[in-house]
């Protein structure tokens, strides 16, 4: 255990530029892990925990998420910020504007009890998109949920009703597998809200083109828009509570994006709201969202 705690601390974390071509804005966030030799830690599952605060010594805490990553053989990982499961806070609330901004990077490894904390740098360059876009803020338009808006239905929007999720009205396909006909792992784990359309675009990238899940979202045009994805299990789970706005629910079982294993992937029942782990070759129901 002493050794293990040696090499912890020696993990490196490398943060990528801001991702805001399109919302949900995240910022994206590659890392490699090395242990105190410098050889890369494989193939592990790595917890991370973000926290953004207005100042430092002490900072005023904006928002706090939870994620989780995979180290890959070469000790590479990447996840977005704005993507994983929110603790306290929302990231679309971040008031870039005011002051100065501090990214606050834990972590854990399966093994650890609780996170380590690698300190407190300062975003230079992110937050400054997030800004522009935030200054014409005032002059856009408020949804709420149950608007029938971008090819499809409101089902969620952040606190300012500037930002959210829309429904296809409709089902795509009654029963279609999550996997492209073999098992693979790939990655899609990410969670909350825009993390439905990253695994979507995981999976696709892993598995290639053909008739699975997270294909059709993404092939979908409905209402003339292409950014159609499967929802992450925060997200499905948001869709369930709304089922009777959005209409079109036959009470089946729908998959999510949320990828569990090799053979499992995350789906819900939509007469009871229960998680199910789903093998990928069984035939669920997938509905399509998409963000504005």
């Amino acid at each position: 255990m002493k050794q293990k705690l040696l090499l912890l601390p020696c993990l490196i974390f490398l943060l990528a530029n801001a991702l805001y071509a399109q919302v949900p804005q995240m910022i994206n966030f590659e890392g490699v892990a090395r242990d105190a030799n410098g050889n890369p830690i494989t193939n592990v599952s790595l917890k991370l925990r973000f926290t953004i605060q207005d100042g430092i010594n002490p900072g005023t805490v904006e928002y706090v998420e939870t994620d989780t990553a995979r180290v890959n053989g070469f000790g590479l990982f990447y996840t977005y910020i704005g993507g994983g499961v929110p603790v306290s806070g929302t990231f679309p609330a971040i008031k870039w504007a005011a002051g100065n901004k501090y990214l606050m990077i834990e972590y854990k490894l399966p093994s650890d009890t609780g996170y380590l904390n690698m300190g407190v740098s300062q975003m230079v360059s992110a937050p400054y998109a997030f800004y522009a876009d935030s200054a014409g803020k005032n002059s856009y338009p408020t949804h709420h949920i149950g608007d029938q808006y971008g090819g499809g239905i409101v089902f969620w929007t952040d606190s300012l009703g500037q930002h959210g999720l829309i429904a296809d009205t409709t089902d795509l396909d009654t029963g279609i597998v999550w996997n492209n006909g073999s098992y693979n792992l790939t990655n899609a784990t990410r969670n909350g809200i825009g993390g439905g359309k990253a695994n979507t675009e995981r999976i696709i990238i892993k598995q290639g083109t053909g008739q699975y899940a997270a294909q059709l979202c993404a092939d979908y045009q409905g209402g003339g828009y292409s950014d159609w994805y499967l929802p992450s299990v925060s997200e499905l789970t948001l869709l369930y509570q709304q089922q009777a706005v959005v209409g079109g629910f036959n009470g089946g079982t729908y998959w999510s994006s949320g990828e569990l294993s090799t053979q499992e992937a995350t789906a819900i029942s939509f007469s009871g709201g229960v998680f199910t782990p789903s093998n990928k070759t069984v035939t669920n129901v997938v509905r399509a969202i998409r963000a504005f």
